[in-house]
């Protein structure tokens, strides 16, 4: 049963019309009137913490971590929003959350979004990341995190550092991850009347798009396929966190 906080939020969203924003997002984009979600952190943020950027392949990377006694652990940070849209305001309230609470450093990359980009461009930009991380934090103290769309590229990266037999990160995190770019299970159409935020067939649209030329049903686009055999490799991390809201 949902609380009073999520009955309000889920409220808020059907008010909002975030469904229908999904819901037109190939019209949009076809046009050219969609205005992308990229936010900034804000002076709070700024405040609280010590925040840089540098260029990574082209594309921007911040770092955010304590003002004092930070510790050896880092959190590669992969953000959600359907592989269209960057950083919201809550993404940056959640890695300045994990900074506050962990004394660790989160490193999010600003990758490659669709439609300019694809799959492809976005990995050509994370993996190197992942492995420069891995070199600067060592294995041990390196955690891959992400939401949404961010938590089915973590997986699809972890499978990756599999494939070229490069190490696991120490602890993988996917929240909501988005796993089934597809979103061919039939099950789906029950549950989408009820969500007040993601629609079907915008998803399904922008699943497309970012996979390019690439079959949608490959590993580095749908990772769903890898929880079917999730327990031959999920001993490489130390904690396996898969939450679903």
């Amino acid at each position: 049963m949902l609380g009073l906080n999520s009955r309000i939020i889920k409220i808020i969203l059907r008010q909002r019309g975030m469904k229908r924003r999904v819901n037109r997002a190939q019209e949009l984009i076809e046009i050219g009137k969609r205005k992308r979600l990229n936010d900034k952190p804000s002076s709070r943020v700024y405040e609280k913490h010590c925040i840089s950027t540098r260029a990574f392949k082209e594309r921007m990377v911040w770092t955010i971590s304590p003002k004092k006694h930070a510790s050896e652990k880092y959190i590669l940070y992969l953000h959600g929003g359907g592989y269209v849209n960057g950083f919201s305001g809550l993404h940056w309230q959640f890695m300045s959350n994990l900074v506050t609470a962990l004394g660790c450093t989160v490193v999010a990359p600003d990758y490659p979004l669709t439609p300019e980009h694809q799959v492809q461009d976005t990995f050509d930009m994370v993996f190197p990341l992942y492995e420069e991380l891995l070199i600067a934090a060592d294995s041990s103290n390196l955690i891959v995190m992400g939401d949404s769309a961010g938590g089915g590229m973590g997986l699809a990266l972890a499978m990756q550092a599999r494939d070229k037999s490069i190490e696991q990160p120490s602890d993988l995190v996917l929240l909501s991850p988005w796993l089934d770019v597809t979103m061919i299970n039939p099950d789906i159409k029950k549950v989408d009347r009820l969500d007040p935020f993601l629609d079907v067939q915008g998803l399904q649209y922008l699943g497309k798009i970012h996979a390019g030329e690439k079959d949608p049903t490959c590993l580095v686009v749908n990772s769903s396929k890898v929880c079917i055999s999730l327990h031959s490799f999920a001993s490489k991390w130390r904690n396996f966190f898969l939450t679903l809201f």
